[in-house]
């Protein structure tokens, strides 16, 4: 079986490989509507065929352009719109995740976070061995957050000292370093990448399981409670405006709108400061948020063109969805609340914090954190 189009295409080989092409449109949202729809649809023929036993994801960015144009058009959207296009994209990704079945991505070329999203969905990502392939998220130097909270599958997959070190720093990383720590399982010559993978498959498949069980993913790296809590959040609650139920929420929001020129933007908040503000008090909320719109506002006034269009709405937060929850558990594990981060590098979270203590710096001669955040010796543990 085979379907194909300009953006996707599924084919079903012999042995039950299921192998997907996806071309990622990530410079257009009306390319992003056609795209998920189109996928949506073939996943509800495949999910119904007995045969796919295996899934060979092929990741080819269609277009090197940064996914913060995706969020951009997103947020102008209505409220209702802009509602079903979350939750739409969440019912593929969530349905791609039942498929309990071994899947295998490969990593060809330079890829964003945009395109490594989707290979954190699988449960192995290989990658080629020549020299020049490297993973970049230019995004993460303007404080936007990857695509639909890859930060929780990274933090599983190569450790929070390291996920700390791609969001803090936001250097491409090249083949080498990647299967270094982590983040590419296997790699392999270009010319032999796909049999190889192929053939690593087929033996996934092959292996016998014992009788009523499924296939077993490769265990994940062990994370605090407070991580696992985050990652479940931020799936349940994506595309919810939950701070309308909340009222201790909606009054540190309220006391954000009040501290920020911006306008009130629901969707222009990140989900991953809402939910871990559920676990701090009104006073650190406030703080936070004080800090956060501070810095988004010196930064939006030295933003210059071309880049400065695309913001002119809002401006760009320094401490976006990635910083914000590692800084914040950084802050609630510093201040001896009942939670505890146990597999927190605190040495790298406080070179991280110093980097953006002195960026700041640099940009508003006068910057003070405030004293509930100015916890930035490495050596605090």
């Amino acid at each position: 079986m085979n379907l194909q189009s300009k953006m996707i295409n599924f084919q079903v080989e012999e042995g039950g490989i299921c192998t997907i092409s996806l071309r990622l449109p990530i410079n257009s949202l009306r390319l992003q509507e056609k795209f998920y729809d189109e996928l949506s649809s073939w996943m509800e023929v495949f999910k119904k065929k007995e045969n796919v036993k295996g899934i060979l994801l092929k990741l080819s960015p269609h277009d090197p352009i940064l996914p913060f144009l995706f969020y951009q058009e997103l947020f102008q959207l209505s409220s209702k719109n802009a509602k079903q296009k979350i939750k739409s994209f969440h019912n593929v990704i969530m349905e791609w995740n039942r498929w309990n079945i071994p899947k295998i991505a490969l990593a060809y070329g330079n890829l964003g976070s945009h395109c490594l999203e989707w290979a954190l969905w699988c449960d192995y990502i290989w990658g080629p061995s020549e020299e020049g392939v490297v993973f970049v998220f230019p995004e993460l130097k303007l404080g936007l957050p990857p695509f639909l909270g890859g930060i929780t599958r990274l933090t599983h997959k190569i450790g929070l000292a390291h996920t700390v070190d791609f969001f803090l720093a936001s250097q491409p990383v090249d083949i080498e370093k990647a299967h270094e720590i982590g983040l590419v399982d296997h790699i392999q010559p270009l010319g032999t990448l796909e049999e190889q993978a192929r053939h690593f498959l087929l033996q996934l498949i092959q292996k016998p399981t014992k009788k009523g069980k499924a296939y077993s993913p490769p265990p994940r790296r062990s994370t605090s409670w407070l991580c696992r809590y985050f990652a479940r959040r931020r799936l349940r609650k994506i595309g919810q405006i939950h701070y309308k139920t909340n009222p201790g929420l909606q009054k540190a929001l309220e006391s954000a709108y009040k501290i920020s020129s911006s306008k009130k933007l629901e969707y222009g908040l990140s989900l991953e400061m809402k939910a871990f503000l559920e676990l701090m008090d009104y006073e650190i909320a406030q703080n936070w948020f004080h800090l956060h719109f501070q810095a988004e506002q010196i930064l939006h006034q030295k933003m210059q063109a071309p880049l400065s269009r695309f913001f002119s709405q809002k401006p760009i937060g320094v401490l976006g969805a990635g910083n914000m929850g590692i800084y914040l558990a950084y802050t609630l594990a510093m201040k001896d609340y009942p939670v505890r981060l146990k597999d927190v590098n605190h040495q790298a979270l406080g070179m991280g914090l110093k980097q953006i203590h002195s960026l700041m710096q640099r940009h508003y001669s006068d910057w003070t954190l405030n004293k509930k955040f100015a916890l930035l010796s490495p050596t605090t543990h």
